[in-house]
């Protein structure tokens, strides 16, 4: 149960790679540059939709037992999995981690880890709860949890000392947590568009 081999990146010109059947859990970073199992797709350059359908890239991963990144991820494409793993990588040095678009289920643990990050944005997946685990974040200032299907906000929340936005809006929200109220840095609280009757 190890790491895709990171020695694989000195193998520039591989279009195929083709891992499947093994006991491997995670994608060493350094293979981010085996750009041509992407068809060359520079990962500087915005993941479009478009371009991820039309692509799906040479790594085939079935069947190992991996833990990131995430099947939702994983389903769609090499170019995913490459940016995915970027956009971890990028935010060690901003502070700050996108993960629009995954179709994510489950908070990433990985994201947990990172307990320096200030902004977190998870905006359009399908997460359907803001759990407690969120306060090992314990730095954030910016949550965006906008167009998800999240109808549970964990009370924990209102541990978020330094939160000064929360994006919620377009879930299945019917309450807000009271223990927001106890976040004296919070200045903007976005949720329309949920289920709330008052």
């Amino acid at each position: 149960h190890g790491t895709l081999d990171p020695n694989f990146s000195c193998l520039i010109s591989l279009t195929e790679l083709d891992v499947s059947h093994n006991y491997l859990v995670d994608i060493h970073p350094a293979l981010l540059a085996l750009t041509r199992l992407c068809s060359g797709w520079d990962l500087t350059q915005p993941l479009t939709f478009e371009g991820a359908v039309a692509e799906r890239g040479g790594l085939r991963w079935q069947h190992n037992t991996w833990r990131s990144p995430p099947t939702p991820v994983r389903t769609k494409g090499t170019r995913y999995i490459f940016g995915y793993i970027k956009t971890f990588m990028d935010s060690f040095d901003s502070h700050s981690l996108s993960i629009r678009g995954y179709d994510l289920r489950h908070m990433p643990n990985e994201a947990l880890l990172l307990t320096s990050l200030t902004h977190l944005d998870l905006h359009g997946n399908f997460l359907t709860v803001c759990p407690p685990v969120i306060t090992r974040l314990h730095n954030l200032e910016m949550l965006d949890f906008d167009d998800n299907r999240i109808s549970y906000i964990h009370p924990d929340i209102g541990k978020l000392r330094l939160l000064r936005k929360l994006n919620c809006r377009n879930n299945r929200l019917e309450i807000l947590p009271h223990e927001l109220s106890s976040i004296p840095s919070l200045k903007t609280l976005c949720y329309s568009g949920n289920q709330m009757n008052g």
